[in-house]
């Protein structure tokens, strides 16, 4: 393959130094049966300069360096674009919320979004200042814009986001076609088709234009990948809540931990006596393993309280609602302040 591209080579910088225009070496060459793309290449490889013989062109070398840029670019794209999708999609189910659909509760999408407003929120810079850094290098040196690297990043981002459209259209008319078509579906296959479709359009008006020699792509695109980010990082935060009520939430939860272990050791202890313990302390005393036994915020002990026969209470103070995070015929659902729960010893139904 290498001596046909240097016979190429030779053939126009000896057409070039005839003073043949270069229209009729590229008409020439293609009736001969040559490749547009390899035609372009070779008259490429020549400088139009005022000089008596034909000018060579640098040869790209593709550098460690450029390597990074790129791929840095594309690594930052992907988990961007990945991570807007993922909260678009957790707004749609969270305004147009189907138990029968989606059988977990909006509180559990909590920790999925707070991972996705992270990733955004640290990948989408990350792409911008790989950007601006390819942007620069081209600046410096207009010639990066040919070299093959930049063409088989370009062409394998375009070939994940048509691959993308297709599937996504593909799911589309196979649940119009089984009835299944719902807002919420039409939505997230609209979220899908704008999101790769953006990245389809960025990356095909960018070759278009590196092909003849203009400026690669309109701020267009930029803009509206910043407020695709921007809003979804915004939803993202809004279905989270603040950070505080995040971390009042994981300290409920371990509140509602404790108190099961410490129902659990009643039922030992039960198991093992016959009758329930006076207090916390004789329970902590009686078993061979710690029972927690104050509250993880505040240190104030729990409270407990022996009933008739089986019957026990416990009782603790929570900062919030339980909501969805728990099953929902759990016995550990709570509102918020002072809760107490009237459990049986030895109940082995207790969620």
């Amino acid at each position: 393959m290498a001596p046909r591209s240097d016979e190429l080579t030779r053939f126009v910088r000896e057409a070039l130094q005839r003073g043949i225009p270069r229209p009729e070496i590229e008409q020439a060459l293609r009736d001969a049966g040559w490749q547009p793309e390899q035609v372009k290449k070779a008259l490429a490889g020549f400088a139009e300069v005022p000089f008596p013989v034909p000018v060579p062109r640098p040869v790209l070398q593709v550098s460690a360096g450029e390597a990074f840029r790129y791929l840095l670019l594309f690594t930052a794209l992907g988990i961007t674009a990945f991570s807007v999708v993922g909260l678009f999609f957790t707004l749609i189910d969270y305004l147009f919320y189907d138990p029968a659909a989606v059988p977990l509760g909006p509180d559990m999408w909590v920790p999925g979004v707070l991972w996705a407003v992270a990733r955004v929120i640290i990948a989408f810079p990350v792409f911008l200042v790989a950007s601006w850094l390819v942007a620069r290098s081209l600046r410096r040196d207009p010639a990066e814009r040919g070299s093959a690297i930049r063409r088989w990043f370009t062409y394998l981002a375009m070939f994940v986001a048509v691959a993308v459209i297709i599937g996504d259209f593909v799911t589309l008319v196979a649940y119009v076609l089984g009835g299944g078509t719902t807002a919420r579906f039409l939505l997230k296959v609209l979220v899908v088709a704008v999101v790769a479709g953006l990245i389809l359009g960025y990356y095909l008006w960018d070759l278009r234009d590196t092909e003849r020699g203009r400026r690669p792509v309109p701020a267009l695109f930029l803009g509206v990948a910043v407020l695709a980010s921007v809003t979804a990082v915004g939803a993202g935060l809004w279905l989270m809540g603040p950070p505080s009520e995040q971390a009042a939430r994981r300290i409920d939860d371990r509140r509602v931990e404790d108190l099961r272990s410490l129902a659990a050791g009643v039922d030992r202890y039960y198991e093992q006596n016959s009758e329930l313990p006076e207090s916390l302390g004789e329970l902590s005393a009686a078993l061979p393993t710690p029972i927690p036994l104050d509250d993880p915020s505040t240190r104030a002990p729990y409270r407990y309280s022996p009933g008739a026969d089986r019957s026990f209470e416990l009782c603790a103070d929570f900062a919030q609602p339980s909501g969805d995070t728990l099953v929902r015929d759990s016995v550990w659902t709570h509102a918020a302040g002072t809760q107490c729960f009237t459990l049986t010893a030895g109940d082995k139904e207790r969620r």
